[in-house]
C-alpha cells in the first residue's frame, strides 16, 4: 500500500493560507531570544532594536533633486483636472487695441476671438512589487512606494523640460507633448560661451543679461523676480566662482540673482551640457494641469500567495503658453 497522502485543491489552498496567516508566528519562532532578550542565530547574537537598524537602513540611489514640477506647484501655477481627461485645452485670445481721443461715444467693437489648443494628459506610472513571503516587512513598502514616487517625479520633470512623444493625434494632429526646450515657440539663442568652464567667468553675467533681454523683446518680460533661470548642472559649480577675474565681492550666482527679473538660479539635471532655460512664471507662459498628484494603489490579489504588487501613478500637464503672435515667456540658450 501507498503512503502517499493526496490532498485536493481547496485543502492545499487552505493549508497555504494557514502558513501565511502564521507566517508572523514563525518568524518570532526563528528569531530566538535568549534569558537576556537578545535575538539569537546561528551567526551572532544581537539585540533585537540592532537587528531592526540593520534591516531598515536601506541605501537609497544616489540622484539629482527635481525643481521644475515643484517650482510651479510652489509658485501657484496650477489648476485642478480630472483624471478621465485625456487632452486638455486652453484658449489664446486674440489683442486688443484702444483709442484716445476728445469723444467717447466713438465706438471701435472689436470681436473677442479664440483660438484652442489641445494637448494629451499622460499618466506617469511605475510599478513595483514585494514578495508574498517578505511583506511582513513593511519597510519594504514604504521603501518602495517612495522609489516609485521619486521616479515619476523624475519623469514629470524630464517632460517639462524636454518633452515626449506619445503618438497622440487630435483632429488627425500630431500632438506631442512639449517641453520648455523645444517648444515651437520658445526662444531660442545658440551663442553661449560655455558657462562650465571658469575661463568665461567674465562673459557668463553678460550673457544672462542678453537671455533676460531675449525675454524682454520677444516675451514681453519686464516684471522684476518673474524669471526662474534653471542651468545645465555642469554649469552649476563654476556659478560658485567670483563673478569677475578683476573684481571678486560677489559669486557669478549672486550676481545673477541681482539681475532684476530673476528670482533664482537653479541646477537642472535634464538640461543638455553648457544650457540655459529661462522661463517666466507667471500664468500667461505656463500652468500646470493637474489631475492626480502622485499616490500608490495596491493591486488586489487572487490569492494570498501572489506577490504583493504596487502601482504608483500620477497625472499632470503642463501648459506652455504662447499669444497669437508666436511669442512664449520662454528662453532656451545653448552654448556655440
Amino acid at each position: 500500500m501507498s503512503n502517499i497522502i493526496t490532498l485536493n485543491n481547496a485543502v492545499a489552498l487552505q493549508l497555504a493560507q494557514q502558513m501565511v496567516n502564521e507566517r508572523k508566528t514563525a518568524w518570532e519562532q526563528i528569531l530566538r531570544t535568549n534569558q537576556h532578550g537578545d535575538v539569537i542565530n546561528n551567526a551572532a547574537t544581537v539585540s533585537y532594536d540592532d537587528y531592526k537598524d540593520l534591516t531598515v537602513d536601506v541605501i537609497k540611489a544616489r540622484e539629482f533633486m527635481n525643481v521644475g514640477i515643484q517650482d510651479l506647484l510652489s509658485a501657484g501655477l496650477s489648476q485642478p483636472s480630472s483624471i478621465n481627461k485625456t487632452i486638455v485645452q486652453y484658449q489664446t485670445m486674440n489683442t486688443f487695441e484702444a483709442d484716445v481721443t476728445m469723444n467717447g461715444s466713438n465706438r471701435q467693437e472689436q470681436q473677442t476671438n479664440y483660438d484652442i489648443n489641445w494637448i494629451p494628459q499622460p499618466i506617469f506610472h511605475t510599478d513595483f512589487f514585494i514578495p508574498w513571503r517578505e511583506e511582513g516587512f513593511s519597510y519594504k513598502e514604504s521603501d518602495g512606494v517612495a522609489e516609485s514616487v521619486y521616479r515619476v517625479n523624475e519623469k514629470q520633470d524630464l517632460v517639462l523640460f524636454n518633452g515626449a512623444s506619445l503618438g497622440v493625434k487630435v483632429s488627425g494632429v500630431d500632438a506631442p507633448l512639449y517641453g520648455y526646450t523645444n517648444h515651437p515657440d520658445t526662444i531660442t539663442k545658440t551663442d553661449l560661451t560655455n558657462w562650465a568652464l571658469p575661463a568665461n567667468i567674465d562673459t557668463i553675467t553678460g550673457e544672462a543679461v542678453a537671455i533676460i533681454g531675449e525675454l524682454f523683446v520677444g516675451g514681453r518680460v519686464m516684471e522684476p523676480n518673474s524669471v526662474m533661470m534653471y542651468v545645465a548642472t555642469d554649469v552649476w559649480s563654476n556659478l560658485q566662482n567670483d563673478y569677475s577675474s578683476q573684481k571678486g565681492d560677489r559669486t557669478v550666482l549672486e550676481r545673477l540673482k541681482a539681475i532684476s527679473e530673476i528670482s533664482d538660479v537653479k541646477p537642472q539635471k535634464d538640461l543638455i551640457a553648457g544650457s540655459v532655460c529661462a522661463v517666466e512664471m507667471r500664468a500667461r507662459t505656463v500652468q500646470l494641469s493637474v489631475a492626480q498628484q502622485p499616490i500608490a494603489v495596491p493591486w488586489v490579489k487572487n490569492h494570498t500567495l501572489e506577490n504583493g504588487r504596487f502601482t504608483v501613478y500620477s497625472s499632470m500637464v503642463a501648459k506652455i503658453k504662447a499669444d497669437r503672435t508666436g511669442k512664449a515667456g520662454v528662453c532656451y540658450a545653448t552654448k556655440a
